[in-house]
């Protein structure tokens, strides 16, 4: 926070023109806000735990599994994907009354949800498209197997009622921002808020359901069962 603070201040200080001097959030400021912050500050104790995503070296008690083939490392980074979305979650059931802190959770969440979707299901775009990607499900065909419960998936999903809607609301706020000059901040901040979270929440459970029976149906399975359950 303190760095963050200090680049701000440069910012001025070069001349850069719009900065405004550093004030304190009223969000952050509210003492609701801070027993909030107090509350998840605490001392809790961890149980160990085994993960297979990039950052379960850095986590207290945590063991880490390394993965070395392409289906093992994208399955370790939707178990990564999963948890963020799990601890944002929570936090956005927390903050939920300060607006400002709510907003800024609920677009992570949403554009994670899209991350979660298209490490899972490869996305169709145009060969050689930035976007392209191989997800799970291609790279288990390529590795001999299939993946039965995402085509499953695939089979009973409407893109353009479920991830195409988050789609939209994550290119405009969440991973990237509006490009269109004519549009008012406002109308990004009513976007965001009208949207129905809890339908995006429960196209989540289908994914997270469909990664976990992935991960036991696979042989060699892409990540070990305690690391679908824990990481």
């Amino acid at each position: 926070m303190q760095g963050a603070r200090e680049l701000w201040a440069s910012l001025g200080e070069l001349g850069v023109p719009g900065p405004q001097p550093f004030e304190i959030p009223e969000s952050l400021a509210s003492p609701a806000a801070a027993s909030i912050l107090d509350y998840l500050a605490r001392d809790v104790e961890i149980p160990v735990t085994f993960g297979t995503d990039a950052l379960a070296f850095a986590r207290a008690n945590s063991l880490t599994l390394f993965n070395s083939t392409p289906v093992h490392q994208r399955a370790g980074q939707l178990a990564l994907l999963r948890r963020w979305i799990r601890a944002e979650r929570e936090l956005f059931a927390l903050f939920k009354p300060h607006t400002s802190i709510a907003r800024i959770l609920k677009a992570r969440i949403l554009t994670d949800i899209v991350s979660f979707h298209d490490c899972l299901i490869t996305r169709p775009v145009q060969p050689g498209a930035p976007q392209q990607m191989d997800g799970l499900d291609a790279l288990i065909t390529a590795a001999g197997e299939t993946p039965t419960a995402i085509q499953a998936l695939v089979a009973s999903n409407r893109d353009d009622t479920t991830i195409d809607p988050i789609r939209e609301v994550r290119n405009r706020i969440g991973g990237h921002l509006e490009i269109d000059p004519t549009v008012p901040l406002s109308a990004l901040l009513t976007q965001l808020d009208s949207f129905n979270l809890a339908g995006a929440e429960r196209h989540f459970g289908r994914l997270e359901a469909t990664f976990v029976q992935t991960c036991r149906q696979s042989a060699p399975a892409p990540c070990a069962p305690h690391a679908a359950t824990r990481s």
